[in-house]
């Protein structure tokens, strides 16, 4: 027995996904601890300290941008100072840092040695890396030690910074431990350098894209079916288990990670909407759904 199949235009509306289950990978990046728990700080020599301020510490430093506590490098005399966190990466998906910094510099201008030695003399330079955490030396600059540098005064910069927000992409660095580092060095004259608000954010897995919906009508000789057809591209993330689609907030479907990447819903009323939300899942989260509704 034959039956034409009926294609109807259908409303779609399509939701990106915004908010996906995200984990903080770095320990007290707020310092919100009132001390340096999560961080480990190191010294040239006994001239320098971080300190974690709240309210207005050290004019002309201003308060915390975000929450009640910063940290901010002071000196005493000349020196080099770090502070650290090394951060083990998921294996896949969307990792984004950022954080917030200042800087005030009483000295005179910016001079930018090839190193963090303060016995090599003018050094007087903030910088900002991702490294290697099996550097030998921790003060290192060496390119086979510095895996990215996101930040670095330099001769002719201005000599004071408000609070400033920094963002990078450590998605290429997935599945890596990497270590966040700070470094001052000061031998002209004190130099304040402060961060606040450090994250590194991950989605432990990526959505599907490019959820759809479609309204098929299949005509028999002595009745029609309305079928909701969906159709979406795959999770990029490796580490999913499969996909989930809910019929007006109830599960209806499960979808192997291979696919195929289509549903059909049967016999679906006339005159009726549904709402079908589709999302990838794993053992540990699933995805903010994409959403899709059809006539």
């Amino acid at each position: 027995m034959k039956f034409l199949a009926t294609l109807f235009t259908a409303s779609v509306l399509l939701f990106p996904s915004l908010g996906h289950a995200q984990t903080n990978l770095v320990v007290n990046g707020d310092f919100e601890t009132g001390d340096l728990t999560g961080w480990t700080e190191m010294h040239f020599n006994g001239a320098s300290f971080w300190n974690v301020y709240t309210g207005i510490a050290l004019p002309p430093l201003p308060p915390p941008p975000t929450g009640t506590f910063a940290v901010v490098a002071d000196q005493n005399g000349p020196s080099s100072q770090i502070l650290f966190q090394d951060v083990t990466l998921p294996t896949s998906g969307n990792i984004q840092l950022s954080l917030i910094y200042y800087y005030f510099n009483h000295a005179g201008g910016f001079v930018t040695q090839p190193t963090l030695d303060p016995t090599v003399t003018p050094n007087q330079q903030a910088r900002i890396d991702i490294m290697d955490p099996t550097a030998v030396d921790p003060f290192s600059v060496a390119p086979a030690d510095v895996l990215a540098n996101l930040f670095q005064t330099n001769p002719g910069d201005p000599n004071s910074l408000g609070y400033t927000p920094l963002t990078f992409d450590l998605t290429p660095f997935a599945g890596q431990t990497i270590r966040l580092r700070f470094a001052v060095v000061t031998t002209i004259d004190v130099f304040n350098f402060a961060v606040d608000d450090v994250q590194i954010l991950a989605d432990d897995i990526l959505p599907p894209e490019c959820f759809e919906g479609k309204v098929v009508k299949n005509r028999f000789p002595s009745q029609s079916e309305i079928i909701h057809k969906l159709t979406w591209w795959p999770s990029p993330s490796d580490n999913i288990f499969g996909y989930h689609i809910y019929r007006d907030g109830k599960l209806i479907a499960f979808v192997p990670k291979k696919g195929p990447f289509e549903y059909e819903d049967h016999n679906r009323k006339k005159n009726k909407s549904n709402t079908y939300e589709l999302t990838a899942f794993n053992n540990d989260s699933e995805t903010e759904p994409l959403t899709v509704t059809l006539p």
